[in-house]
């Protein structure tokens, strides 16, 4: 009896299965043949699971809106070479093989709107080179990375009801092309991207495109300093968005529910973010090392530092301040570091602006090192002062110290070899006066002695006749020739 059940119920399946394909082989499609050039092939609401075969290879209209089709296989719209509008909207769509509308070049209007779409691979509609309208509303797709630099003649773009988060670059932008060689090549005027994920755009992104109408309603903008380019594109644009609700800004942050376009550009403000660093800094024994808070923010944020829990603020206009006997810090938006012995340190970094607070732990680990000597006497010495500011003044002026006592050294030095040399210019002018009463032989005598010159009298000046007096050019020495 059970088996005789069972085969009753299996032959049941099957007869089910081949009743519903054959009634699915029989649906009839009308096909409006009244206009032998433009043939239209009504197929709505006839309960297909995939595209019927044998449809008219002349058929420019093709409507199958409201089945329950899943697959749009490779094969299916092959013969359909002539096709220039195709309504697959509101089937059950999820899958669309690769090279399913390849060779199909002469479709201007394609609706693939309320399906179960995911994915849509970039170049799936490369062959549509006259596509004029698409449609790709209310479906699951995260991402898109169609591009508008090979799709140049479309003109209307439906996005609306996804879950798109992200938007790729090259959806405006053409690879080697100047921004209005790209504007001249894009036709898009109508583009609705509203109620997805989207939260940021591409820097830039919509400066390509002449739109006469956008709608981005509906999407939890994060209206930070990323999105500020966005905001004054939109006041450009204000004359030509006439469709659709204004974008508002999410509501997580300072800007929460705003209109973004009724933002300040100053408004657009990002919170410290921690940037890839190294967690542990490892300084040798005895060195200064230079820590940077690993934060990126706009605006610039207000940096804090604390060390083993101990806040550290700013001492005098240099900013040194010795917060324990083995370390000195200098705070400004870096942080110095000087330890004499080994060990760690637990350092935090605090990063603030108007959009809020990020802390940033970092442990500096101070290591042996054979070249340092903790007795070193200016070490021992500049320890006494609790601001290390006040060592490097001393340095200073010890500095100052010892040059001027090594100039006036020098100096007098030289005072002192002018002196000698004058003296002996005395002497000789003295024993000219002698010889020159007393009779005697030539002498010769310096006369110009008002300058003090350190050289000796090392030639004899030339006389061009006996008893007149001359002076070289070349000497700045002045001889005199006396003669009996």
């Amino acid at each position: 009896m059970a088996t005789i059940s069972y085969t009753f119920w299996c032959v049941l399946i099957v007869a089910l299965v081949c009743i519903t394909r054959h009634t699915e082989s029989v649906h009839v499609c009308r096909v409006d043949t009244d206009n032998t050039t433009d043939v239209s092939v009504d197929c709505a609401n006839l309960n297909l699971f995939k595209i019927p075969p044998g449809l008219p290879n002349s058929a420019k209209n093709l409507n199958l809106q409201q089945n329950s089709i899943t697959t749009i296989a490779k094969p299916d719209l092959r013969q359909l070479r002539f096709l220039m509008v195709l309504d697959l909207s509101r089937n059950r769509i999820s899958k669309i093989d690769e090279g399913a509308f390849r060779g199909v070049t002469n479709i201007w209007e394609l609706d693939l709107s309320r399906n179960k779409l995911t994915y849509i691979p970039p170049d799936l509609f490369d062959d549509m080179l006259q596509l004029f309208h698409l449609s790709l509303s209310n479906n699951f797709l995260t991402r898109l990375e169609l591009s508008l630099s090979v799709h140049t003649s479309l003109t209307v773009l439906n996005l609306a009801g996804n879950m798109i988060s992200a938007i790729a670059s090259n959806f405006t932008r053409m690879k080697g092309a100047n921004l209005s060689v790209t504007r001249e090549l894009i036709n898009l005027k109508h583009l609705d991207l509203s109620d997805n994920m989207l939260q940021n755009l591409p820097i830039d992104l919509f400066y390509p495109l002449t739109l006469q109408d956008i709608d981005l309603s509906g999407n939890p903008w994060k209206c930070d300093c990323h999105l500020a380019w966005l905001a004054k594109w939109l006041l450009g644009q204000l004359p030509r968005e006439t469709r659709g609700a204004e974008p508002v800004c999410d509501s997580i942050g300072p800007n929460s529910y705003r209109l973004v376009r009724g933002l300040d550009f100053d408004e657009f403000v990002c919170q410290p973010k921690t940037i890839p660093h190294t967690d542990v800094v490892t300084i040798a024994q005895g060195t200064l090392g230079e820590i940077v808070c690993p934060v990126s923010a706009d605006p610039i944020p207000i940096i804090t530092w604390s060390v083993d829990d101990i806040p550290v603020s700013r001492h005098g206009e240099d900013g040194w301040r010795n917060v324990t006997s083995q370390i000195l810090l200098t705070q400004s938006q870096s942080l110095t570091v000087l330890s004499t012995t080994a060990g760690n340190f637990h350092v935090v970094c605090n990063a603030k602006n108007k959009a809020g607070t990020t802390s940033v732990p970092i442990v500096v680990q101070f290591i042996e090192s054979n070249d340092w000597s903790e007795s070193a006497i200016w070490f021992r010495f500049g320890m006494k002062f609790e601001d290390f500011s006040w060592l490097m003044t001393l340095s200073v002026v010890l500095s100052s110290a010892v040059s001027l006592t090594l100039l006036s050294i020098v100096l007098h030095e030289k005072f002192q070899k002018c002196e000698r040399r004058r003296q002996e210019s005395n002497e000789i002018y003295e024993r000219y006066l002698h010889d020159s009463n007393g009779g005697g032989s030539p002498t010769y005598a310096l006369l110009n002695q008002q300058h003090c010159h350190c050289r000796e009298v090392n030639r004899r000046p030339s006389a061009s006749s006996e008893g007149t007096t001359t002076a070289t050019d070349a000497d700045p020495f002045t001889y005199i020739v006396v003669t009996e």
